[in-house]
């Protein structure tokens, strides 16, 4: 009945992250330019800051989808680890054949090795660390780290780090305070306000199959942007308990 009313021909809100479903809204527009930036400018990190369901994920899948093979691109979504699980998690991304050990400094030796082997053939590595609230202080260092090593003074990585605010108070923390001095480039992704909640819904309404005409009552989007509100807060209280 949902289906045949909306003339859907599948569910348009779905929790996972599909490209085809991203909403480019002002503000993501501003995001994805400060990505660009960051990236031209071989910037070292960028942070990417946002609640649950502000779609960090998704934009960053439409940022990547527009670099050409000048870049090599390494993902990292697992997050909860130790400096030595990380690094061998980083080294196997960048050298599926590489046999990591287990001293810490080796394997950023030959980590360094490979990004240096990339920037020699032309190839600028850029590294998304999704979940970012949950990297240690150990990382975070050696992260930052990595994203100062150059040759010729140039930079041979670009590492976003991309999640929830917890991310900002860790980076404001004494011990990594190194860390979020080099860190020129940020952005925070906030919730829609009404106008632009009405416009996503109607065009993920569109993606699934609805009509161009659909119309909804004007009154149902202020309700929407109430809930979608104190979720946001509901989501930053949680964190600020965590």
């Amino acid at each position: 009945m949902y289906y045949d009313f909306f003339n859907l021909k599948e569910h348009p809100f779905r929790l996972t992250c599909e490209p085809k479903y991203f909403y480019l809204s002002p503000e993501h527009t501003h995001a994805n330019a400060m990505l660009e930036f960051a990236l031209i400018k071989r910037q070292g990190i960028m942070l990417l800051t946002g609640e649950v369901g502000t779609g960090k994920t998704m934009l960053v899948q439409h940022f990547l989808s527009r670099l050409d093979n000048n870049y090599k691109v390494i993902s990292i979504n697992q997050t909860q680890l130790s400096p030595v699980e990380f690094l061998q998690l980083l080294l196997l991304e960048l050298d599926e054949n590489a046999q990591p050990g287990e001293d810490k400094q080796s394997l950023l030796d030959a980590i360094i090795a490979e990004l240096e082997n990339l920037h020699q053939q032309n190839a600028h590595t850029v590294i998304i660390v999704d979940e970012a609230q949950n990297l240690c202080h150990e990382i975070l260092k050696l992260l930052h780290d990595l994203s100062q090593h150059r040759i010729d003074k140039q930079r041979v990585c670009t590492i976003f780090l991309v999640g929830q605010n917890k991310i900002r108070e860790t980076l404001e923390e004494p011990e990594v305070r190194d860390v979020i001095s080099n860190i020129n480039a940020k952005y925070h992704l906030g919730p829609l306000n009404l106008k632009e909640i009405r416009k996503y819904i109607l065009h993920r309404l569109a993606v699934a199959g609805g009509h161009k005409s659909l119309t909804i009552d004007k009154d149902v989007f202020p309700i929407i942007e109430t809930y979608t509100c104190l979720l946001y807060t509901s989501d930053a209280a949680d964190e600020e308990d965590s």
